[in-house]
């Protein structure tokens, strides 16, 4: 990365969201999707309008500036794009017909209009939702407005998700997934549910269905005679055709089905046989409406410590898989993601966790198709205990939860349902939280469920089925140790996601960290335990790499925000190492031996170099010059006396003093350097960095911890700024006191009251290795703490002495001028981000609090 992007990042941190004015739209084809009848119900009573091509899309606060796109799209850099398209609607076609506008996926919120007049309100991200238009709105024979405003504002506390989001893949407004008006019968079936119970020793099923019928046709309309209902089950791709009918009254508003099916084939892994229901209302002569849905039939129950499918051992093998997209983010074409499950499938893959996102409705329609059972979760990850514990958070992910058990009731690969992930188990609110929100959907819903948490215990949320357990590059040995000592726990233990970044690339062996040779040793690892230890399963995190708003650093920083993490590149093509453990392992073929390797040294030698040549700078500097000696001597020892000659313009040398802020503004970034180098893996720093809300603050951090000679570079620069700022802000303050000060005074005041970072010249160029030994760290930071207090209190005799004034004074308005600092900053990112509360929870995560 050159210096232009370090420039654009620091430029942007400090001016905001000014420098990015420029929308940028991306947009995908989908229009195979249409040809998918059973997948959008469509039918020849139910046909549909796509409203794909030429949307025209602008800003509203610029509506003459006007594009044209099709969908899906997405957007980025704004917060608001209106949506318009024009439909024609015929006469004869509302004759037996009424209208119906489907959305399956507008991230984050939107209003949806017809003809300007508002039809719905939409909130809660990529959940699928439907509006009946009333026909009184509607222009016949001639051209009708559809508006779509998509909002996409992600907060703090206000949505699902929120701003913060660790690891979450991009997150990009717009209407992501496809879109249709469907002509709906006016007599039509409405809200059917499927129930399904099976027999698996005589290979025997019972289908009930039951749905509503609307009736909207004139009350002048000729009476429906001889009416029926008939439940058609036919095996897809297969011979198996049933059909059962039940009579009706013209007049009923609901009815049911019950179907006995005898020798059916089982839903499986290894063959995954679904069949297709369709409901037909109709009589003699007439087919008045008909709905389809997907069906599977297979028994997964829980035994105890263990899973059972249809009466055979089961236990989940996973990874999970987000919808991303180098160029495009959240959009991916419909080829794309059945060619990348069928990757996971062919891994020996029998499950899919799809995590921190709304799920795709086609991608559950393909785990069905390909045999993977689906975990799928609310987007619900490392929520304050004050923002998870609020009745608007509460009624919020009530309210989503509710549209989501709706959304994925029609796909029978969804084995469980996730209540969200990294939960603290230490905290009442957050497991208050599960327990709401698990016994809402236990009422409506008998999918497992689950939540995952950042770590583990011996505790037991009752509600839930299933505990997830997340292990980030954790010590397994101790996970191991755990499981073992608490076995009562192991009928509801699973791990929710190992992950291990490979950022590293490749080395010659798993010695070294983070290489895709370590990553492979740890997989293996995480399988074999979960195997020893007879847990429910494993899902690995993830299947491929991907990228997210957000840099990161504990997965290795780069300028395209990619997570490291993938068993797979993001190129996908299947042939790491990584993906030959895991299938060797899984499929049981031959073993995959890992290089064993040589662990290398990643110190920067350039850190001594420097260090060695500023020492030897200053020590050359004090003993050839006997009145650079003398005054760095008294400005050591005897600081009062040294300010006073300052004061007293007693003469000092600008160029020495020059020379000693170039010294020491070297040895500064060297010491700030070294520090960041050393924590720029660092979760804990990621997750205070997160609580900021700010993509480019983690960006500027990443950048220069992870490119130390620039970052060495630009932290020159900014410590000879920062002397200067520092002197000016003094020069300011001078103009309250009586005594003039001129700012030569106080530049060589600040500068020499530094001085004792040229002592720390031996600890700094070997600071990293120290460091990186992890032997006595709590000792050094302390030590450097203390030895930073004292640089201050050197500064401030400095000002009082110079300003001859009253220490008590100058320490008083020094204090009230950091709180007035920093409690604006507190103030406002604690206001429009919630940081505070954030912070808190990132150190309960840790341990710390």
């Amino acid at each position: 990365m050159n210096s232009t992007k370090f420039l654009f990042l620091f430029l942007f941190f400090l001016l905001s969201n000014s420098l990015f004015s420029q929308i940028k739209i991306k947009e995908i084809e989908l229009d195979s999707i249409f040809e998918d009848s059973l997948y959008l119900n469509i039918s020849e009573s139910r046909p549909i309008i796509p409203l794909v091509k030429n949307w025209e899309v602008f800003n509203p606060e610029s509506p003459e500036t006007k594009t044209t796109v099709n969908i899906p799209s997405n957007f980025s850099n704004i917060e608001e794009l209106t949506f318009n398209k024009k439909v024609r609607i015929n006469s004869s076609d509302l004759l037996k017909h009424d209208l119906k506008i489907f959305f399956n996926g507008i991230n984050y919120a939107s209003e949806v209009l017809f003809n300007d007049v508002s039809l719905y309100k939409h909130f809660g991200g990529e959940i699928p939702f439907e509006v009946m238009i009333p026909n009184d709105i509607i222009k016949l024979n001639e051209e009708n407005l559809i508006t779509v405003k998509v909002f996409h504002n992600l907060s703090s506390d206000e949505t699902i998700p929120v701003k913060q989001r660790f690891l979450f893949p991009a997150n990009r407004g717009g209407i992501l997934k496809e879109s249709f008006i469907q002509f709906i019968p006016k007599f039509h079936i409405n809200n059917p549910k499927f129930k399904n119970s099976v027999n698996v020793e005589k290979s025997s099923a019972v289908v009930e269905v039951k749905f509503d019928l609307i009736n909207s046709r004139s009350k002048k309309s000729n009476p429906i005679t001889n009416l029926r209902a008939d439940l058609k089950i036919t095996e897809i791709n297969g011979n198996f055709t049933q059909t059962t009918t039940v009579n009706l009254n013209q007049n009923i508003k609901s009815a049911e089905i019950s179907s006995q099916l005898n020798g059916i084939k089982l839903w499986d892994i290894s063959n995954p046989v679904n069949y297709k229901a369709e409901i037909i209302i109709r009589n003699d002569s007439t087919i008045f409406d008909s709905y389809s849905s997907l069906l599977s039939f297979y028994q997964l129950k829980k035994d105890e410590d263990k899973f059972l499918l249809n009466n055979f051992l089961f236990s989940f093998k996973g990874t999970t898989y987000f919808v991303n997209d180098k160029e495009n983010f959240n959009l991916v074409s419909l080829e794309q993601l059945r060619e990348d499950l069928q990757k996971i499938k062919s891994l020996g893959f029998n499950s899919v966790r799809f995590s921190k996102a709304i799920t795709n409705n086609y991608l559950l329609k393909l785990c069905s198709e390909i045999g993977l059972f689906a975990f799928v979760e609310l987007p619900i990850n490392s929520i304050p205990d004050e923002i998870i514990s609020s009745s608007a958070f509460i009624e919020r992910s009530e309210g989503i939860a509710n549209k989501y058990i709706e959304q994925i009731s029609q796909f029978p690969s969804v084995a469980a349902l996730g209540i969200g992930s990294s939960f603290l188990y230490k905290s009442e609110a957050q497991k208050s939280f599960i327990k709401k929100i698990a016994n809402q959907l236990n009422q409506s819903s008998n999918l497992y469920l689950y939540a995952s948490f950042k770590n583990y215990d011996l505790f037991e949320v009752n509600e839930i089925d299933l505990i997830g357990v997340e292990l980030f590059d954790a010590d397994l040995s101790s996970f191991n140790q755990f499981v073992k000592d608490n076995p009562t726990l192991k009928n509801k233990i699973f791990i929710s996601e190992a992950t291990y970044p490979a950022y590293n690339g490749s080395t010659n062996g798993y010695l070294n960290n983070y290489s895709f040779e370590a990553q492979a040793k740890y997989f293996e690892e995480i399988i074999q335990l979960s195997e020893d230890n007879d847990l429910l399963g494993f899902f690995i995190n993830s299947m491929f790499d991907y990228h997210g708003d957000f840099a990161s650093l504990s997965t290795g920083y780069n300028d395209e925000n990619l997570y490291q993490i993938g068993i797979v590149r993001e190129d996908r093509i299947v042939n790491t190492i990584a993906s030959q453990v895991i299938a060797s392992k899984l499929t049981d073929s031959e073993r995959v031996t890992i290089p064993l390797g040589s662990k290398s040294d990643d110190s920067p030698m350039m850190y001594i170099i420097i260090g060695v040549v500023l020492s030897l700078i200053m020590a050359l500097l004090f003993n050839s010059k006997r009145k650079f000696r003398e005054d760095a001597t008294r400005a050591l020892l005897r600081p009062y006396n040294f300010y006073a000659d300052i004061r007293d313009h007693r003469i000092l040398s600008g160029l020495h003093a020059t020379i000693l802020m170039l010294i020491l503004s070297a040895a500064m970034s060297l010491f700030l350097s070294s520090l960041l180098f050393y924590f720029k893996d660092s979760k804990f720093i990621e997750q205070i960095l997160l609580s900021f809300g700010s993509e480019n603050l983690i960006s500027l951090y990443g950048y220069l911890a992870w490119n130390p000679i620039e970052g060495l570079i630009y932290l020159f620069v900014i410590s000879v700024i920062l002397v200067l700022l520092t002197s000016a802000v003094i020069k300011l303050a001078s103009f309250f006191i009586k005594t003039k000060v001129f700012y030569s005074s106080i530049f060589f005041m600040v500068i020499w009251s530094s001085l004792p970072l040229a002592i720390l010249l031996p600890l700094i160029l070997v600071l990293y290795r120290i460091l990186a030994a992890e032997v006595i760290n709590l000792y050094i930071l302390i030590f450097i703490g203390i030895y930073f207090l004292w640089l201050f209190q050197r500064l401030i005799k400095g000002i009082y002495v110079i300003f001859d004034v009253n220490r008590v004074a100058v320490y008083f308005y020094a204090f009230v001028f950091m709180f007035l600092i920093f409690g604006s900053f507190v103030f406002f990112y604690q206001l429009n981000y919630s940081t505070f509360y954030y912070i808190k929870n990132s150190l309960m995560q840790f341990g710390i609090i």
